[in-house]
């Protein structure tokens, strides 16, 4: 069976076998192609995660600053925990490049902005700037609570 049908028919048995093909160090009979593709879709699917919990503290971080009705609180603030875990165990063993992470930041934040266009009241939602109010070393804080 070629690659392509493997491929096709089990995503993870053909990713072994490019694996040990590899390994092996026949490159005559590894997937190249396939594999570059699937390795440009890792990269942008770690992006996204990442850009998604950067997001995510950043919606919670406006709920403690700008809400009138805090309740939630204790809820958000443990939020914030979970979500700056994901980006830590995402953040240490991949970037290095801070441009790359502001640049997700600055995604993150323009998501979060029309988030909260359904969260806060008309007022406070347009009292929200257009770049975020707080720094990626804010949202990667584990101390920092506004």
């Amino acid at each position: 069976m070629n690659a392509s049908l493997s491929y096709e028919r089990d995503y993870n048995d053909w990713l072994l076998e490019q694996a040990r093909l590899l390994r092996k160090g026949r490159m005559s009979e590894v997937d190249g192609a396939t594999i570059a593709e699937e390795i440009e879709d890792m990269v942008t699917e770690s992006e996204a995660a990442l850009t998604s919990y950067i997001r995510l503290v950043l919606v919670h971080l406006c709920k403690l600053a700008y809400m009138k009705n805090r309740q939630p609180v204790r809820h958000w603030r443990r939020e914030i925990r979970l979500f700056r875990n994901q980006i830590e165990d995402r953040i240490l063993d991949r970037y290095s490049n801070p441009s790359k992470l502001e640049s997700l930041h600055a995604r993150a934040w323009r998501g979060a902005r029309r988030e909260l266009e359904d969260v806060l009241d008309d007022a406070d939602w347009r009292a929200l700037p257009k770049t975020s109010p707080f720094t990626l070393d804010q949202v990667r804080d584990h101390t920092y609570f506004p």
